[in-house]
């Protein structure tokens, strides 16, 4: 399967920070729906994602070209399977605000995504940080 693949690959030195032409990597990528892709991706994607976690190597709050970390695109598609495994990282931080000032709990809570909006809360997200509006999540 995609896990096993990922593996392999991760065994045979493929950079995990390794990005594309978006500034995104595959962390990134698993935080993403895919079009093409059916539903069934979903938990594969989840897994992928904890694989990467548990990787050394993993830079956890890179950003893409647009300044999006993975936490804050899990937040922007409602992926809110995957911020535990990425909420439950050493490294993570909570409140990387993106150019208008909003963190990932800012888009969580304007996207009504229930599951990570408690998951955020629960990891500690900063409830009263002020976005470039000066609007609290």
């Amino acid at each position: 399967g995609e896990t096993g693949t990922i593996t392999r690959l991760l065994e045979w030195g493929l950079d995990v920070n390794a990005v594309n032409h978006s500034g995104r990597t595959l962390l990134h990528r698993t935080a993403m729906p895919d079009a093409t892709a059916p539903d069934i991706t979903r938990g594969w994607r989840v897994s992928i994602a904890e694989l990467l976690l548990v990787h050394p190597d993993i830079e956890v709050n890179l950003v893409d070209r647009k300044g999006r970390t993975a936490l804050r695109l899990a937040a922007v598609y409602g992926a809110g399977r995957l911020s535990k495994p990425l909420l439950e990282h050493p490294d993570i931080m909570l409140s990387i605000a993106h150019g208008y000032g909003d963190t990932p709990l800012h888009v969580a809570v304007g996207r009504q995504c229930k599951r990570t909006t408690h998951a955020l809360l629960e990891a500690g997200a900063d409830a009263v940080h002020h976005d470039g509006d000066g609007a609290t999540p």
